[in-house]
């Protein structure tokens, strides 16, 4: 039955997953985009241009860094529609993430690996961000992998880490970063606790087969030959560059309105999204206090002192961006497990005795009260964000009828962009996926985009939409940007000539 543990670990992920979706809507919106991604590569083969956003960086050069996330969608969208077919892939990779780490604990040879599992697929931020129909799921399960490889000094696992990473999602340098702080890690536990010499040290890894350079080496020549092989090889670094440094780096967070994801969390979400992880954490301290085993393994210690260095480095980056969440949570799990190894459970379970059952009951039930209140929170939070597939359909079907293929819409809110795309991809549009990228190519538009987003500079209404952009058309979305319809009534530049609860639709008539 034990070899059959990660087949039930599937089986179930795919049931717990599949009970959040919210289905026929998704809750974010770039998940519309990664649909039409993989329904357009699967029709027309490699794009090479992006003329949708012809205004911003992301169609100068165009580069599709989740190609290989794009292709392996295509059977589903294939099988089961555009949006249907994503959503059922989001189920699938999810379900293969949490199984991938499920392994990941067996091969480091961590007792009750399914229960860790289970801790990891309960966090509400790792069921948010797997759910999305978005790279994540493929990005973390390439980034443990990396982090296997080093710690079991697995070369080639390195290599088809580094590889698959560089041709499934832009977050591949995090890697690098990771067996930076890692290695760090690593040479601590040798200098401090081995009292081993630096140049001792060097020489040994220069010239044991089992080397930490010798992973960095074979992940460096997985990610090389992933780049060679990457359709869009001449244009990433200098895509990666705005992605990375502009975006999550420099973050212009006084320029222009970013995604969620890219800001920090405040102390009050950020305990409670961790809150599960922390109570067990707890639990480990106290058996490491009062149970830890007389001799751990030296190369447990070594795992574990490895793995602390990375885990202060992703909280640090996590503190600036809410989306590092993704790959802090799953590397938290993984070094409470291997503290974990630590303890010597008879004596645990003696100290465990000590307690009063009264106290035990109550800490039972607040963990149990704890994990049904944040599944229950997740799974109403998916339906409160819920952006239904037919969302804004009526209001692009008149657009349909009137405007010409190629002309320029613009559209309130660049948030909408990737369902608009879907809707209708004859039209160009204004500004999507990362308002950054507007900003990058085109800053004097962005800033009059982003502040009539905001409801200001609404007196430059129809100089913007119909000289600077070119315009016949505004689209006006009432979910977000309600504010903006007075502004535009009151223009005799535009005529209203559709409108329903979701969007308004006007025409420049002078």
């Amino acid at each position: 039955m034990r070899r059959f543990q990660w087949a039930v670990i599937f089986l179930f992920s795919l049931a717990w997953f599949s009970f959040f979706q919210a289905w026929g809507s998704f809750a974010d919106p770039d998940a519309f985009y990664h649909a039409k991604m993989a329904m357009l590569l699967s029709d027309q083969g490699i794009l090479r241009s992006f003329p949708w956003l012809d205004l911003t960086s992301f169609a100068h050069p165009f580069t599709n860094q989740h190609f290989l996330f794009h292709v392996l969608l295509g059977p589903f969208v294939r099988a089961f529609g555009m949006l249907y077919g994503t959503q059922i892939a989001a189920v699938f990779f999810a379900a293969v993430c949490i199984t991938a780490f499920f392994l990941i604990l067996r091969g480091l040879r961590i007792q009750n690996a399914w229960l860790w599992t289970a801790l990891l697929a309960a966090l509400p931020p790792m069921i948010g961000r797997l759910s999305l129909g978005k790279a994540s799921p493929l990005a973390i399960m390439l980034f443990l992998l990396g982090l296997f490889a080093f710690l079991k000094r697995r070369p080639w696992v390195a290599f088809f880490a580094g590889l698959f990473f560089v041709l499934t999602h832009g977050g591949w340098p995090l890697l690098f970063l990771a067996y930076a702080f890692a290695l760090c890690g690593e040479v601590l536990y040798e200098l401090v606790i081995c009292e081993c010499k630096m140049r001792a040290l060097l020489s040994y890894w220069l010239t044991d087969i089992a080397s930490p350079l010798r992973i960095l080496a074979a992940l460096f020549l997985g990610t090389v030959v992933g780049f060679l092989m990457h359709p869009y090889a001449g244009s990433l670094f200098q895509f990666l560059l705005i992605q990375i440094g502009h975006i999550a780096i420099a973050t212009p967070v006084q320029e222009v309105q970013l995604g969620n994801e890219w800001y920090p969390y405040t102390s009050a979400v950020l305990i409670r999204t961790l809150a599960l992880g922390l109570v067990v954490a707890l639990v480990v301290f106290f058996g490491l206090v009062f149970a830890m085993r007389k001799k751990p393994e030296q190369w447990r210690m070594r795992e574990i002192l490895s793995l602390s260095v990375l885990l202060a480095f992703l909280f640090a980056i996590m503190l600036k961006s809410a989306r590092f969440v993704e790959y802090f949570s799953p590397v938290f799990i993984l070094w409470l497990a291997l503290l974990a190894t630590c303890i010597d459970g008879p004596r645990f379970l003696l100290e465990v005795k000590k307690i009063k059952r009264s106290l035990l009951v109550v800490f039972a039930l607040f963990f149990f009260l704890l994990f049904f209140h944040a599944a229950w929170d997740m799974h109403a939070e998916f339906r409160k964000a819920a952006m239904p597939f037919s969302q804004y359909e009526k209001a692009m079907q008149v657009l349909a009828t009137r405007a010409q293929p190629g002309e320029r819409i613009y559209h309130s809110n660049w948030v909408v962009f990737p369902q608009l795309f879907v809707l209708n991809d004859r039209f160009q549009y204004v500004s999507g996926l990362d308002s950054t990228f507007l900003l990058e190519r085109s800053p004097d538009i962005s800033r009059t985009y982003n502040a009539l987003m905001m409801g200001e500079s609404t007196d430059k209404i129809y100089s913007f939409v119909h000289d600077a952009l070119g315009a016949r058309f505004a689209f006006i979305d009432l979910v977000r940007n309600k504010n903006l319809l007075p502004s535009f009534e009151q223009d005799a530049h535009f005529k209203k000539i559709y409108q329903d609860e979701e969007a308004t639709i006007f025409e420049v008539v002078s």
